[in-house]
């Protein structure tokens, strides 16, 4: 007898395409988060340095940068859920996964994917940037992320300013874990930036 459960995998693995594809295609049709310090001329990272990096990367993109984009994606996702709960149980606010796209009314080309939303003791809403490295790429990240003397780099404050602006909030964190082999909360810095 086949269970009613056999096509629930399946069925989640279909609905996390879809959000894939979606996300895909929000994020090559407008100018979003990661593009605001590339196109003022500032990008930090080697992909998305200049206004003619981010047209190109929107109007051409690549099969395979689709294929790097799904495997960093599912990373993504899973780092921010671990991230979301270590936020939580340090603050005792209530932190929301967020999925949904972000577009502004007037300049309908302009939107964004933040990640979370947390629903504060006082009834307040902090959005919530995750952003996480491993060994491989640690050093470059650190320099990049923080910056110097561990404020936020341009291209990180940018993005959060961006979806500041598109949610209405005051304040974001910038949570960033840099992973080195060594689980610890030594490895996760938090960035506050108020509008």
């Amino acid at each position: 007898m086949q269970s009613l459960l056999q096509p629930l995998p399946s069925l989640l693995h279909q609905l996390q395409a879809l959000r894939e594809a979606f996300w895909k295609e929000q994020h090559t049709s407008h100018i979003t988060g990661t593009d605001v310090a590339a196109i003022l001329g500032l990008g930090k990272f080697k992909d998305n340095r200049n206004p003619l990096d981010v047209y190109l990367k929107k109007k051409y993109p690549s099969q395979k940068e689709g294929e790097t984009l799904n495997i960093l994606f599912s990373m993504g996702h899973a780092v921010e859920a671990v991230l979301a709960e270590w936020y939580e149980s340090v603050t005792g606010s209530k932190v929301v996964l967020n999925s949904d796209f972000y577009e502004d009314e007037e300049r309908p080309w302009i939107g964004g994917t933040p990640d979370a939303f947390a629903y504060n003791e006082d009834g307040s809403v902090t959005g919530l940037e995750f952003k996480s490295a491993n060994f491989m790429n640690r050093s470059e990240f650190i320099e990049g992320v923080l910056g110097m003397g561990g404020s936020i780099c341009f291209t990180y404050e940018m993005q959060v300013r961006l979806y500041m602006y598109l949610t209405g909030l005051d304040e974001y964190r910038l949570i960033v874990y840099v992973h080195d082999g060594v689980c610890s909360e030594a490895n996760v810095k938090v960035i506050t930036v108020m509008r």
